[in-house]
């Protein structure tokens, strides 16, 4: 039974790891099209996340956590979880631009750090009791 658990928390993480890189990817060419476009990183920042958010939301409710819970309340958690979310990405990428100088490395270094943060939120506040397959 218990080694059961594990092997699905474990299929749960892989899928939530497909689906981070999948997001990264789009991410950083959305951040990279929009700051060579606008010259101001936090301006990309700012106009990628709505698309970023509704691809991860679909992306973790279809593959990663399998839910069947009623959208419009775990999409309400999901809204509030990414306003924390936000403002710890904001803030990380402002540090990590200061400390690393390169907007594009910093940029780098913020989507290494971002996702363990991210899943643990999602994981506790947003898709609690749902399925893993």
């Amino acid at each position: 039974m218990r080694m059961n658990v594990y092997k699905q928390i474990n299929t749960q993480f892989i899928r939530y790891i497909l689906v981070g890189i999948a997001t990264a990817l789009v991410d950083y060419l959305a951040f990279t099209t929009i700051f060579l476009l606008s010259g101001n990183y936090l301006v990309a920042e700012n106009l990628k996340l709505p698309f970023m958010l509704g691809f991860n939301y679909i992306a973790h409710r279809l593959f990663t956590f399998n839910s069947s819970r009623k959208i419009r309340t775990e999409s309400a958690k999901y809204v509030l979880v990414n306003i924390l979310i936000f403002i710890v990405s904001n803030l990380s990428l402002v540090v990590l631009v200061n400390v690393l100088v390169n907007v594009q490395i910093a940029k780098l270094a913020q989507l290494i750090i971002m996702p363990t943060f991210t899943y643990l939120l999602l994981n506790r506040f947003v898709y609690i009791n749902t399925k893993t397959v």
